[in-house]
């Protein structure tokens, strides 16, 4: 039996956006998120029939954007979310199955000078059942319900998105939309999985897993890019289905570790039929990882192959569909440190994204990254 098995999260964050205008001259605004997240795991391992895993938490994060004296294009505005949720897995001890059930409370409300308030409050469930008949496959079914709130970035942003994408096309920028609602989903998945050890050399590793899905969404939050009309907006559809399916693989040894996965998503506005175009068409991604002898380090390349997108003609507004997206290949290069001994818990990647400079853009058409560097760092204590 263990009870405590705590882990803690507090986190901050700032950012400043400023900008000069020719008619109230300097405009400026702060956006801060602020809050702590806690959820222990106990073992309770005492009943004849099951042992039992509880898993129990709480959130709370606050976001507050501070404009200028000078700014009238946004509000001062606040969000504040909470919640709540309660997790019991259960698995059996005579035969090979195993449950979860649980349940979850949020609370979400979004004040601002300017326009009405928006508060609500979800009790959401789930529910889980898996069965191991063999050392080597799981099958699993599961239900679950979900609520998520709106960023102040989604209400509030109206900076530049991104330059003309092609000649005709105007510059878009992001358009506020303060009356954003929160998002309530259930989903029903199904799937299995297969596990294989000193498969093609000792102490190597194969897991595949599959599965299908399928939720259904009210006020569901998407994303609105109008290329020819010049702007992005976050808003609510009323009604959403979103439907796919998905296999991935992962290979371990000593010598590299191999993941690969495809996904298949389709989403489409109830009232209309019309897709919802920021869902990303099917996907291939493939990671290899190789390992530097007798070092820390290890080499790696990641490659995103994605399909042309093949929409409805017309969007959910009856706008005729921006244009259909070509498919493209994106591939990634990285140089990784993991330390150990004095410097266990750190991470250091050089990130060399997009290597081949290949110019795409997404499901919605907004243009993505080129060739970038990054340096990524981390900590774990």
């Amino acid at each position: 039996m263990s009870w405590i098995n705590l882990k803690t999260q507090a986190y901050y964050s700032e950012v400043d956006i400023n900008a000069k205008t020719q008619q109230k001259g300097f405009e400026g605004r702060e956006q801060k998120t602020y809050g702590i997240k806690l959820e222990n795991r106990t073992q309770l391992a005492t009943y004849p029939f099951a042992a039992h895993a509880l898993t129990y938490g709480g959130e709370i994060y606050k976001q507050k954007q501070s404009p200028s004296a000078n700014a009238e294009s946004f509000p001062k505005a606040d969000i504040r979310f909470m919640s709540g949720w309660l997790q019991d897995e259960m698995t059996l001890r005579d035969v090979p199955i195993s449950f979860i059930v649980g349940t979850r409370f949020d609370k979400y409300s979004s004040q601002n000078d300017r326009y009405d308030d928006i508060s609500a409050d979800k009790w959401s469930s789930k529910g889980a059942v898996s069965i191991t008949p063999t050392d080597w496959l799981m099958l699993y079914t599961s239900y679950a319900q979900a609520f998520r709130a709106p960023t102040i970035g989604e209400m509030y942003n109206d900076a530049k998105h991104f330059d003309a994408p092609f000649p005709g096309a105007p510059t878009n920028y992001w358009r506020p939309n303060p009356n954003l609602k929160p998002e309530t989903n259930s989903t029903t998945e199904y799937g299995f999985g297969f596990q294989f050890d000193d498969l093609l050399s000792n102490n190597d590793n194969l897991k595949i897993k599959a599965a299908h899905f399928n939720t259904r969404a009210k006020d569901y939050i998407d994303t609105d890019v109008a290329i020819f009309q010049g702007y992005t907006q976050s808003t609510n559809i009323p009604r959403a289905t979103i439907w796919g399916w998905d296999i991935e693989m992962n290979y371990q040894s000593k010598f590299f570790s191999w993941d690969l996965a495809y996904n298949h998503t389709k989403g489409k506005d109830n009232a209309s039929n019309a897709s919802i175009t920021s869902i990303e068409p099917d996907t291939l991604t493939s990671r290899l990882d190789i390992p530097v002898p007798n070092s820390d380090f290890s080499v790696g390349w990641v490659g995103q192959f994605t399909k042309k997108t093949d929409f409805t003609k017309h969007d959910r507004f009856n706008r005729p569909t921006n244009r259909q997206q070509a498919g493209y290949g994106v591939n990634d290069f990285y140089l990784r440190y993991e330390g150990s001994a004095s410097l266990t818990g750190l991470t250091t990647s050089l990130v060399l994204g997009n290597a081949f400079d290949k110019k795409y853009y997404s499901s919605a058409g907004i243009p993505q990254e080129g060739r970038n560097a990054k340096v990524l760092v981390s900590y774990q204590w």
